[in-house]
């Protein structure tokens, strides 16, 4: 069997830098992050359990489209699904909830459903793309040449971690395979104040080492 490929982690600057290839950026991307934070803070003991779920994932849609469409991107909902697309079609973004690895740079993060979405899209050269109210699924071999990017949060009560991660592939309704993980700024719960992140100044980034990879077990 072959060896499984390496899962390229970009954090700080590094994170930064391949967003701009991306052709987004990093303080706009953590302030989606933030405005989806302070929604889900809104809610009460008197709303619906999911009503926080829900309204940080809704501003989060929102944010981003606000962000990136005056930029070029287009607002698409392929069978309902709530998407970013790049004006050259060459990639999509969404955003779901995650699981306690996500913005965990050895971690194996996983998506899990804050709504549902209805189900399926397609990916060129990749086979069916499944989605549903727990699970993002790739099934196919092989990394595909259209890209969707998934914006993952994780908030508990002492920490907010995030990443835009790309992935592929099928186990169970897991995501396989990781191609790429671009680790974002910790955000505190209690204090959601905007901030101006200046990583060329960052003492915890070498500049000259960019990308930090490492082998899936």
């Amino acid at each position: 069997m072959a060896e499984p490929e390496e899962v390229i982690v970009h954090e700080g600057w590094a994170a930064n830098a391949r967003l701009g290839i991306l052709g987004l950026d990093l303080e706009r991307i953590v302030e989606v992050v933030r405005i989806g934070e302070l929604a889900r803070a809104q809610s009460t003991a008197f709303d619906p359990l999911t009503a926080g779920g829900y309204d940080a994932f809704r501003y989060r849609v929102r944010a981003i489209r606000e962000a990136y469409c005056p930029l070029g991107w287009q607002v698409a909902r392929p069978f309902g699904l709530e998407l970013l697309t790049s004006a050259d079609g060459s990639r999509s973004l969404l955003t779901r909830a995650g699981t306690a690895g996500v913005g965990i740079r050895d971690a194996d993060p996983q998506p899990k459903g804050e709504i549902g979405d209805g189900t399926a899209a397609a990916v060129e050269n990749a086979g069916p793309l499944l989605f549903n109210q727990k699970w993002f699924q790739v099934q196919g071999l092989g990394k595909p040449d259209r890209e969707t990017w998934m914006l993952l949060v994780y908030a508990s009560r002492k920490v907010v971690r995030s990443e835009l991660s790309f992935g592929a592939e099928l186990a169970s309704g897991r995501v396989g395979r990781w191609f790429e993980r671009i680790i974002l700024p910790e955000l505190d719960p209690n204090d959601l104040t905007p901030k101006r992140y200046d990583l060329q100044d960052s003492d915890e980034i070498a500049i000259d080492v960019p990308v930090i990879r490492k082998k899936r077990a």
